[in-house]
């Protein structure tokens, strides 16, 4: 639960950072469990809906549309105008 209200998965020494706010110490879960990877995979299969609840909280949300690029003023003006063609030495 600790997790979820943090809305992300904890490393052991992010977890740690938090001192006192933690329900238990990171020492003693490791005492019982023996890694913290181990409670990682614990939390995953024993508790399926929470896991998808924390891992949906520590999604970053979807990057914002790219802004429309805003027309070009002298384009409009470039279609309308006719090129002058120079004159060459053949020519005359």
């Amino acid at each position: 639960m600790f997790m979820l209200e943090k809305g992300k998965i904890l490393e052991k020494h992010d977890y740690d950072q938090y001192g006192n706010e933690v329900p238990i110490r990171s020492g003693m879960a490791l005492n019982h469990f023996g890694s913290w990877s181990r409670i990682l995979q614990t939390m995953e299969g024993s508790l399926p809906e929470l896991w998808k609840e924390i891992e949906a909280a520590s999604a970053p949300p979807p990057p914002p549309p790219p802004p429309k690029p805003e027309a070009d003023p002298l384009a409009s003006l470039a279609k309308k105008t006719t090129s002058v063609k120079e004159k060459s030495e053949d020519d005359e």
